[in-house]
């Protein structure tokens, strides 16, 4: 395959992935590189993507917290996640410290959606709602006050 074809055809898949949603430099690369064992010529794609305005990770990362924190996931899970993107931590720590104020109330209506207004009577029962809260992505210390808010501490 010709050089010239080669680059048309990855811009052809680059537009078309970016059309359906934003994507990470990072999911670029991985995802272009199955095409084309050359990566000198995926990242000089993406160096033009990016000069053009077509790929921002500053704009993927925004989106993406937004809508993680939309499905109620904290932001421990939040962080792994981008990390996992290829977001560098400078840009993961800004994102996270946005919320900062909302981290506690967030986790709150996540709780709330899962087991209502219902206090913890067993320490199994608490244990089982630290998890959930855990799970999602909330620190320790932000679980405890919710519970601590639902049992009326």
């Amino acid at each position: 395959m010709a050089a010239d074809q080669l680059r048309q055809q990855l811009l052809n898949q680059a537009l078309a992935l970016l059309a359906r949603r934003e994507y990470s430099r990072a999911e670029l690369t991985q995802k272009l590189g199955q095409k084309c064992d050359d990566l000198r010529q995926v990242e000089a794609l993406l160096d033009s993507l990016a000069e053009q305005g077509l790929q921002s990770d500053e704009r993927f990362s925004e989106a993406f917290v937004r809508y993680r924190v939309e499905q109620g996931k904290g932001p421990l899970r939040i962080r792994q996640d981008l990390r996992q993107k290829g977001i560098a931590e400078t840009r993961i720590s800004e994102l996270i410290e946005h919320y900062a104020d909302q981290w506690f109330e967030q986790a709150f209506e996540v709780y709330v959606r899962k087991f209502k207004l219902d206090a913890p009577t067993e320490a199994k029962d608490k244990a089982k709602r630290l998890r959930f809260l855990h799970a999602r992505g909330f620190s320790p210390d932000i679980a405890y006050r919710v519970l601590d808010r639902v049992c009326g501490r």
